[in-house]
């Protein structure tokens, strides 16, 4: 029954352990989405203001600090989705869906760092062509977050569907072990009280004829005994020559008497060793 018990807790532990295990596994790859998607995010708001940047520079309205900076952040962070950042604490997307769609990007982008390192944009022909590229990359950048987006709700699903299959198997795993293990322990427990309290039950009893016994023993067996030793005596002493009938009756009332407690006794006797 102990190797019993000490299987059920080590089950219990191992399933509970096992659940913890995947819950923290599928958050933190949850997590990871909502980063991958908040970069993709901001990669469609810097492809928008490198272009705003652009008209204005073209118009004179602005220099190339501000520019350089955004271009710097949009290439780091499109390198961050495909191969990962150790600071963001991800490796980079892992669906190939999304992962092709961002692929497709790269000579896009490497088209627009291109024409900004070449600083043509202060033509306006080049500067139409340059807008032209970032709306495509604009446009492509939305299927690329879509695709992310639908990827990480895939998951979310997959993590509810396989949290309420691991609940359900807890469940079943923790019933199992109230029937095979728990609650046999526990009726054997019972069956222990139980045993204990008629132990005791007995004796009580046997404590209460033992007690009896004594009192017949300190009572009723002395007194025909006295009787009996008081008759003896005075047919011994008695100095008349022809013997007294009554003490013979006498004798025989006392003998049967102390035969009824012996026998009362012996009885009582029995019924003890009998329980």
């Amino acid at each position: 029954m102990k190797k019993k018990y000490v299987i059920g807790v080590v089950i219990s532990i191992s399933v509970l352990t096992f659940n913890q295990i995947f819950i923290q596994y599928w958050l933190q790859k949850k997590k990871e989405d909502a980063e991958i998607i908040n970069i993709a995010g901001r990669q469609r708001m810097l492809s928008q203001r490198i272009n705003l940047e652009l008209y204005k520079i073209n118009n004179g309205h602005a220099d190339t600090k501000v520019l350089f900076d955004l271009q710097d952040q949009w290439t780091v962070a499109h390198s961050a989705l495909l191969n990962g950042n150790e600071d963001l604490n991800f490796s980079g997307v892992e669906d190939e869906d999304s992962r092709a769609l961002l692929e497709n990007l790269t000579p896009k982008l490497d088209a627009i760092n291109s024409f900004i390192a070449e600083r043509t944009y202060t033509n306006d022909a080049s500067l139409i062509e340059v807008s032209y590229l970032l709306n495509d990359f604009l446009i492509d950048m939305d299927k690329a977050v879509k695709a992310l987006e639908e990827s990480a709700n895939q998951k979310l699903m997959f993590i509810i569907i396989t949290e309420i299959i691991l609940a359900l198997i807890s469940i079943i795993v923790i019933i199992s072990e109230v029937f095979i293990i728990y609650r046999p322990i526990s009726n054997r427990l019972e069956e222990q009280v139980l045993e204990i309290k008629k132990s005791e039950k007995e004796l009580m009893q046997k404590n209460s004829k033992l007690k009896r016994i004594a009192q017949i023993q300190s009572h009723s067996l002395r007194k025909p005994l006295a009787n009996i030793l008081g008759l003896i005596h005075l047919i011994k002493f008695d100095d008349r020559n022809e013997f007294n009938p009554l003490y013979l009756e006498k004798l025989k009332q006392s003998a049967e008497q102390l035969d009824e407690t012996v026998s009362s006794i012996v009885e009582n006797t029995k019924t003890i060793e009998h329980h």
